[in-house]
């Protein structure tokens, strides 16, 4: 196989018909490859850019290594017209082209399998750090976490005790003022387990977590019925 070609294909780069025509036995296997690298579920978000060059050089760099450690793959062995070395050299070249696809195959998932641990790296780099780590009283498991974001407050709760309420109620999570006057409505979930919540406003001046259950009928107010009290900071002193 054509290694120049091969990466030009993967580069999505138009070839003539004499081009596509010495890719034709390879066609699959770089098929599979492409559609690998556009499958959109094997991202958590969009593919960096440079993603595609990046693929196509480390294929590159592949099959200039594959040349230079294996003299026989720089200049194809002649092929006779008939008889015995006919028999004999095509399915050695058909053999070392089969070998050929597997190390590009090989060198492109390592380039994906790098992207992958890249792009996980820079979105843990990117996590705010937290600011506040509490336990949750009373010995219950779990905890809080709040972090500061651009957004504002991600508070993650776990209260793996807080198990699925019936049809018709959900857990509705708020932040109360110092004064314990106002409340701050900062979520609603089903169940206890890791939840993502979100507040607008400062730690600060809403330095309590609760938790109610609330009844599924449109009433935005609190209940009252509270199920988890989480002081976020100290008492003053």
């Amino acid at each position: 196989m054509n290694e120049d070609l091969a990466a030009r294909y993967l580069a999505g780069e138009p070839l003539d018909d004499a081009e596509s025509a010495l890719l034709l036995d390879d066609r699959a296997e770089l098929d599979a490859l492409t559609a690998l690298l556009g499958d959109a579920e094997l991202w958590a978000e969009d593919p960096p850019a440079g993603l595609e060059d990046l693929v196509v050089d480390l294929v590159a760099a592949e099959a200039s290594a594959v040349r230079a450690t294996d003299p026989r793959r720089a200049v194809a062995p002649p092929v006779t017209t008939g008889g015995a070395a006919a028999a004999d050299v095509i399915p050695l070249q058909r053999a070392r082209r089969r070998t050929l696809v597997a190390s590009l195959v090989s060198a492109a998932a390592a380039a994906l399998v790098a992207v992958i641990v890249t792009v996980s790296l820079g979105r843990d780099r990117g996590e705010p750090p937290v600011r506040i780590e509490v336990a949750l009283p009373d010995a219950r498991p779990g905890g809080v976490s709040v972090a500061d974001t651009a957004s504002g407050l991600r508070i993650n709760l776990d209260a793996p005790d807080l198990e699925r309420l019936p049809d018709g109620q959900f857990y509705q999570a708020w932040l109360r003022s110092l004064d314990g006057e106002r409340l701050v409505a900062v979520g609603t979930f089903h169940s206890g387990d890791d939840v993502i919540l979100w507040a607008g406003v400062k730690v600060e001046d809403f330095p309590t977590l609760t938790v109610t259950i609330e009844p599924d009928d449109g009433d935005a107010a609190s209940s009252g019925n509270r199920v988890l009290v989480v002081p976020l900071l100290p008492p003053a002193s």
